[in-house]
């Protein structure tokens, strides 16, 4: 992930809340929370392509990294954006390994 943020090569996706992304996050990363793409259940809400489409038009040829606190929504998340036709991947250790080191960046507010 440090790569991407040093070569500036990927749109970083922070899937969680907006309180949490508020609160601490990767720097230049945007904010598209799960819920809402996802039920509670995990199963694809009806205008989840409009979503995606919504917020990542722009970006059809750049690749996406998603993130969230432990990997499993931001997994979900990187599923429905390869679905659209995104060149998507998943940092699986998430904000919980991000935000533990004091030593990666991170944006606030």
């Amino acid at each position: 992930m440090l790569k991407f943020l040093e070569e500036g090569d990927a749109l970083i996706v922070d899937t969680r809340h907006p309180e949490q992304y508020k609160a601490a996050r990767i720097p230049s990363s945007i904010n598209i929370p799960w819920y809402l793409i996802f039920t509670d259940d995990g199963a694809l809400k009806d205008d989840w392509r409009r979503v995606i489409d919504n917020v990542l038009n722009d970006f059809e040829d750049t690749r996406v990294v998603t993130y969230c606190d432990e990997g499993m929504n931001s997994t979900l998340v990187m599923y429905a954006l390869r679905m659209s036709g995104i060149k998507a991947e998943c940092y699986l250790p998430s904000f919980n390994e991000w935000g533990s080191d004091p030593d990666l960046p991170k944006e606030r507010g």
